[in-house]
């Protein structure tokens, strides 16, 4: 399904029944790169997953207006509500957190669940997968990883760049 064209039952259906929905071209390209560009200063601290070792860069974007605007609002905010068969209901600030994964050749996210969180939306920013692919997810019932990113030859070294806002709803 696209992010133009969702259907809100089939949307909710699908989260329903699978705990998750992909939706592609949830945001344009343009926006994505609008996106990208606009994170490139933030401050970023290593990560990791309880105890594994991998590690990568989180963004902090603490209120970063373009990036927190794009989770609190059409189409990704619609998209969240008609997952969760709610109304176009406006949602507090302190119930969206927003972050950015930067990952570099052989990082990547372990398989693991969290620990809280109503809806997980995350949507590539571009590099490697489709920019503007979305995966909505409930983050405490479904598995989710990462795998490692890997160079190519037309690609040495890749960065993937994913924006992920949680709700709390």
């Amino acid at each position: 399904m696209t992010g133009q064209e969702h259907d809100r039952v089939a949307v909710a259906n699908q989260f329903q029944h699978g705990r998750y929905v992909f939706v592609s071209s949830l945001l344009s390209r343009d926006m994505c790169m609008q996106l990208a560009r606009s994170i490139d200063h933030l401050p970023c601290r290593r990560v990791t997953v309880g105890d594994h070792p991998e590690t990568w860069d989180e963004l902090r974007t603490d209120f970063h207006d373009e990036l927190t605007a794009t989770f609190r609002t059409n189409p990704v905010l619609g998209l969240v509500l008609a997952a969760l068969g709610r109304g176009g209901r406006k949602v507090a600030d302190d119930h969206v957190t927003c972050w950015v994964n930067r990952y570099r050749v052989g990082e990547y996210i372990p398989r693991h669940t969290d620990a809280s969180g109503t809806a997980t939306d995350t949507g590539e920013l571009g590099y490697v997968l489709t920019p503007g692919d979305a995966v909505l997810f409930h983050p405490t019932a479904v598995e989710h990883w990462t795998t490692p990113l890997i160079p190519s030859p037309t690609e040495p070294e890749p960065v993937r760049v994913v924006a992920v806002g949680r709700y709390y709803l």
